[in-house]
């Protein structure tokens, strides 16, 4: 497991002493694949340690998890959780990160393939949807799957086996929605669940549905171009850096002696304290 992400001590000893050990490290790719953040990552795993902990109160064993189970951690436990202080007892950050858990758990074949229904309004939206994004706009099958995915959870969430209907929808229906299902993700994910959202939007308004106002609710996701960027360079880099210079000769000395007065104007004093290059 990455030793950068951080956990409470408690939490890693509910972990490491539960059925969910063994599976840990791969919960963490699935997250790093996703764009998560190593805090976000590390919130999340204080979550399942919790999830984990209860499961061996309970002598649950690591075939049995699934959605009921879940459900039942969420509505019987936690209202009365009385486990150790420092660890998550959040509704709003357990239930994610329990349901990342067990597509990562799929993913593995370690748990049972979910048995979801979709209703028969939602599959038929769906199919008409797909065919507008392939004849009409033209996207790959690869940016088509993303996008019903998406708006398949959407319309599932708001209105499950109702008949779809778009002018119940609030704008705080559909920011909420991409904040919530975004949250921890980099901003091209962010974008994606967007995206989706507003192709999805536009095809109603073909059909004449008024969607204006539900497109402009969507959240502009910022994504600055130096953002990727490292901030700082490494010891091993500044070593490299330091020892490109031909000190040798006198302009190799003159570049070298410009290139550490740089390095010490743009470094915190703290970072240079434990530098060896400081001799």
């Amino acid at each position: 497991m990455n030793i950068e992400i951080i956990f409470t001590h408690q939490a890693k000893n509910w972990l490491s002493d539960s059925i969910l050990y063994d599976s840990s490290d791969s919960y963490v790719k699935y997250l790093e694949g996703r764009g998560y953040s190593l805090s976000s990552i590390g919130n999340y795993l204080g979550c399942v340690a919790h999830f984990a902990h209860w499961l061996k109160t309970q002598h649950i064993k690591l075939q049995q998890i699934d959605e009921t189970l879940v459900n039942r951690f969420l509505d019987q436990h936690l209202p009365l959780c009385d486990c150790a202080l420092r660890i998550q007892r959040s509704r709003h950050q357990i239930r994610p990160a329990l349901k990342h858990l067990l597509v990562a758990l799929r993913l593995n074949a370690q748990i049972l393939p979910q048995t979801v229904t979709t209703p028969a309004s939602i599959q038929e939206e769906i199919s008409q949807f797909d065919t507008h994004l392939d004849q009409v706009c033209g996207l790959a099958a690869a940016t088509r799957i993303r996008s019903i995915g998406i708006v398949k959870i959407f319309l599932i969430e708001i209105f499950s086996d109702k008949p779809i209907d778009t002018t119940i929808l609030k704008p705080t229906d559909v920011s909420l929605f991409v904040v919530t299902h975004a949250k921890g993700c980099k901003p091209s994910t962010c974008k994606i669940v967007g995206g989706a959202l507003r192709r999805y939007f536009r095809f109603r308004g073909m059909h004449g549905d008024c969607t204006l106002g539900l497109i402009a609710s969507i959240p502009s996701i910022a994504e600055w171009r130096l953002a990727r960027l490292p901030e700082v360079l490494s010891d091993d880099e500044l070593t490299q850096f330091l020892n490109a210079f031909d000190r040798q000769t006198s302009t190799g000395k003159r570049d070298y002696a410009m290139g550490r007065v740089l390095l010490t104007l743009g470094c915190e004093p703290v970072r240079w304290h434990n530098c060896s290059l400081m001799t």
